[in-house]
């Protein structure tokens, strides 16, 4: 069985229960998926981090396979892994605009390629898990958040911001609670599509049907 822990704006996350088994255990994973991902899931975001148990490696692999969805995972833990699910053209025509890649530049990343881009942030990563460094706050424009949202919360350590959802804002010109509230309309919107028995792949295979 599915056990809903939480109810949020109509959004749901959910806890899987010990001993779930063949349709209801795929289902639990995908809803987990959708809850967490939903934005870059229906292509209106180029990014989301995924935390998954370990044991769920394998079959998120597959979920995903032969998709336009790339995965790379970013910590690994005792239990859980972080993913970096992202969408190719999206992610690399934002990070190389020219004011997010000066940024990037000023943060060390000197690569010239998506996949080297990729790779330090994973370094830096690692460097973080071992407390060597702080961590890498400009992972936020790996995720398609607004460089000023994304300065703002360093410069502020996380504090005075106006508006608190999907990430922290400080840019008062921007009206970002509509696009949070346009996110949880897509995270609303795969939950009934699995609910109705439409998998992940069928999503993404069919994405115009869904935006």
């Amino acid at each position: 069985m599915l056990k809903v822990i939480k109810k949020e704006k109509g959004s749901y996350i959910i806890q899987k229960e010990e001993k779930l088994t063949g349709y209801s255990k795929n289902l639990a994973l995908e809803q987990q998926i959708a809850y967490q991902c939903a934005p870059v899931l229906l292509d209106i975001k180029p990014a989301n981090l995924l935390i998954i148990d370990n044991t769920d490696w394998e079959d998120v692999k597959k979920i995903f396979w032969k998709t336009d969805i790339e995965m790379e995972k970013l910590e690994m833990r005792k239990k859980k892994i972080m993913v970096f699910l992202y969408r190719r053209e999206e992610l690399q025509e934002y990070l190389f605009s020219s004011q997010i890649r000066y940024f990037l530049k000023q943060n060390g990343y000197l690569s010239k390629s998506l996949e080297g881009m990729i790779a330090y942030l994973k370094r830096k990563y690692m460097l973080y898990q071992t407390k060597n460094i702080e961590f890498p706050h400009e992972v936020g424009v790996f995720l398609g958040y607004p460089l000023d949202d994304v300065k703002g919360f360093m410069e502020n350590k996380g504090k005075n911001y106006l508006l608190s959802g999907y990430w922290k804002v400080y840019n008062k010109e921007f009206h970002q609670d509509k696009l949070f509230h346009y996110y949880n309309e897509g995270r609303i919107l795969l939950w009934k599509l699995l609910k109705d028995g439409i998998t992940l792949r069928q999503i993404l295979e069919n994405k115009k049907e869904w935006k």
